[in-house]
């Protein structure tokens, strides 16, 4: 007989899931084709449920009741666990593929498949415009971040270093 290794989580999406991640608390977010981003508790019990206006590519933690998403219309958004609300602080011209919360620099990092990697501050009033933003040689297919660097992978086989403290 074999041995469960897993308990599956209940109410999960109802579509494709394209990321999944842990908060410092034991809170897991998952984002999906079909427009939410699920927040459930350690056990796998379902939390809250956040549906926004395009599929969910990617998400992260800032805190255990704050969370950034990326979606397929561009937007990047922040999410309020507590109260549900949604928050667009910026938008790509393309999908975008990959979040990433710098807790040293207070930003929040998003790369797109139109070939630019943004750093976004969410204090700032919504639609602002990105606190800087980079070309990237291809589109963006992973992102990775330190407290003073990120490391984009895009298509062409490319991976680029940046430092975050210049």
């Amino acid at each position: 007989m074999a041995q469960q290794l897993g308990t599956a989580v209940t109410q999960p999406p109802t579509d494709g899931i394209t990321r999944i991640r842990w908060s410092s608390a034991g809170r897991l977010l998952a984002t999906s084709w079909d427009q939410t981003v699920r927040f459930y508790n350690y056990d796998g019990t379902p939390q809250a449920v956040v549906r926004v206006d395009a599929p969910v590519l990617d998400g992260c933690y800032q805190d255990d009741t704050t969370a950034f998403v990326g979606q397929l219309d561009g937007t990047v958004s922040r999410l309020d666990v507590n109260t549900l609300q949604h928050i667009p602080i910026g938008t790509h011209t393309d999908g975008v593929k990959c979040t990433e919360w710098i807790e040293s620099k207070g930003l929040v990092a998003s790369a797109s498949w139109d070939c630019s990697l943004c750093y976004w501050d969410p204090r700032s009033p919504a639609h602002s415009g990105p606190v800087l933003q980079v070309p990237l040689p291809g589109k963006a297919y992973s992102l990775a971040v330190t407290n003073s660097h990120v490391i984009a992978a895009t298509s062409g086989r490319h991976v680029h270093i940046y430092n975050v403290n210049r």
